[in-house]
């Protein structure tokens, strides 16, 4: 009975972070010179889609079958971040938007 008891437990702990689990990514977006929280940005990971609250915060639950996230805020470049995620633990993704324009005018600078 007791070994039957194992194998149970072992093949739940097996199955438990199989792609199509559910996790947990959060993190914080800011504008990359200033630092500054970014509210109200677009995010998506996957099917899921939320917006960064007034301090520039998200946290989400999905599924472990997406890997790439997506933040795009107006007046910012959009930025897209391949990802793996941790399994023990929240995935942690913060993310410095640049503004729009910004990296032209650093090259027009420079020339």
């Amino acid at each position: 009975m007791e070994r039957r008891r194992l194998l149970i437990v072992a093949a739940v702990l097996a199955i438990a972070c199989l792609p199509g689990c559910s996790i947990r990514v959060r993190g914080v977006v800011t504008d990359k010179v200033t630092g500054d929280p970014i509210p109200a940005c677009a995010i998506a990971i996957g099917p899921k889609k939320l917006q960064t609250r007034p301090d520039g915060r998200y946290i989400v639950s999905t599924y472990t079958d997406w890997h790439i996230i997506t933040f795009d805020a107006p007046g910012y470049e959009p930025m897209k971040i391949d990802f793996s995620y941790s399994s023990d633990r929240d995935t942690i993704i913060n993310a410095a938007l640049e503004r729009q324009g910004a990296r032209a005018s650093a090259e027009d600078a420079s020339d």
